[in-house]
């Protein structure tokens, strides 16, 4: 996640909260609230104790445990690394940065295969089940799909009004979902080229941070925002969604409540993680709408979650600048990665769940061995 993102959080957040005024200290492109007591609840709720210094940028480095091993480091970008998709046929890394770019590269040669240009910072990046397709969302409020092997640009959705902060294909590759700081997730027929279906979320839920399809079903889709509450839709009548379920995560009564990053299903559709600014990732039974558990033990705000292939293990990337990798049926930790100087902003397993991809605001993309 961006400077700029933490910017549009923190300021959405006081203009729900306009009550709350204070005297700010500008430093580049981030304002930062000086009232001290302000900024320790803001802090401490959504970020954690594992003290980053905002004003040198300086930030811990977590040891990496007991069978974790550095296999290779990628440099490829000019500013923080915000999002990795993989594509584990062709061995394929998708990487998107704040600088605007997205880099393909072989993960086994460390070549860039292409360099993808943006007019913005690009937020998420996403291939389709082909690896033909991959998606880039940036805050240029558009959506861009290209054909990989080429390299080019085949076309471009607008409908959002602000910057789209997440976007995935449905199982087949024919509709995108997408979610926004203008509070909405948008359906896309992929075909016809446009908006089928807008999923309108109140004023307190703000910003909509992500958005997933059931893995099975596609006309469910599953949205999360500013307010701790997950929504599962029905999509099937495009004119007339209706919300079938939600979930609260924390108290979502307090002055800050858990804000929701990011959810993922399992292939099933059975299980679905959220990860959230309370430094807790949460496992829920889908289907019965309950709460498996809930696991603590990240300093700070965890960005993603995302299941290995084998839908065992799981892995969390965080603000406080590791990873952990946990086992999905005891919800226990498996494992630590650390080794960036900076928040990990994403982490995925290739095919065969031995290798971690992690990404951080330190620039870097690193892969990492995981032994059995």
């Amino acid at each position: 996640m961006s400077l700029k993102l933490l910017l549009v959080f923190l300021t959405s957040f006081l203009y729900i909260n306009a009550q709350i005024e204070f005297p700010v200290h500008r430093n580049g492109d981030l304002v930062f609230p000086v009232t001290k007591s302000f900024t320790n609840d803001f802090y401490s709720s959504h970020y954690g104790n594992h003290f980053f210094d905002f004003f040198t940028g300086e930030f811990p480095i977590v040891e990496s445990s007991s069978g974790v091993s550095l296999l290779r480091e990628f440099k490829l970008h000019k500013d923080y690394v915000v999002a990795l998709s993989f594509y584990p046929n062709d061995n394929l890394l998708a990487t998107a940065s704040k600088d605007g770019t997205v880099k393909i590269i072989d993960v086994e040669t460390g070549s860039i295969l292409n360099t993808l240009n943006h007019s913005g910072e690009v937020w998420d990046v996403s291939f389709d089940f082909s690896g033909s397709t991959l998606l880039t969302v940036s805050d240029d409020n558009k959506i861009n799909l290209w054909d990989v092997p080429k390299g080019k640009l085949k076309f471009s959705l607008e409908g959002h009004d602000q910057t789209i902060f997440n976007a995935r294909f449905n199982a087949q590759g024919s509709k995108v979902i997408s979610s926004s700081a203008d509070g909405s997730a948008k359906v896309w027929d992929l075909n016809k080229k446009k908006c089928i279906c807008s999923l309108k979320h109140n004023l307190k839920a703000n910003m909509v941070f992500s958005s997933v399809f059931h893995p099975k079903k596609d006309y469910w889709v599953c949205t999360s925002s500013m307010d701790g509450v997950i929504r599962a839709w029905d999509v099937l009548e495009l004119d007339e969604p209706k919300l079938i379920k939600s979930f609260n995560v924390g108290d979502n009564e307090t002055i800050f409540p858990s804000v929701i990053y990011s959810l993922e299903f399992d292939s099933k559709g059975e299980k679905l993680l959220s990860c959230a600014s309370d430094e807790t990732t949460s496992m829920w039974d889908f289907n019965r709408g309950e709460l498996i558990y809930t696991v603590t033990g990240h300093d700070g705000a965890v960005w993603t979650s995302v299941f290995d292939s084998s839908g065992k293990n799981f892995v969390t990337a965080s603000w406080d600048g590791c990873a952990k990798v946990w086992d999905v049926s005891l919800g226990k930790e498996i494992y630590t990665v650390g080794g960036h100087s900076g928040s990990v902003t994403s982490a995925l397993f290739d095919l065969e769940g031995k290798r971690l991809f992690t990404s951080s605001w330190d620039e870097t993309i690193k892969c990492w061995s995981l032994s059995s």
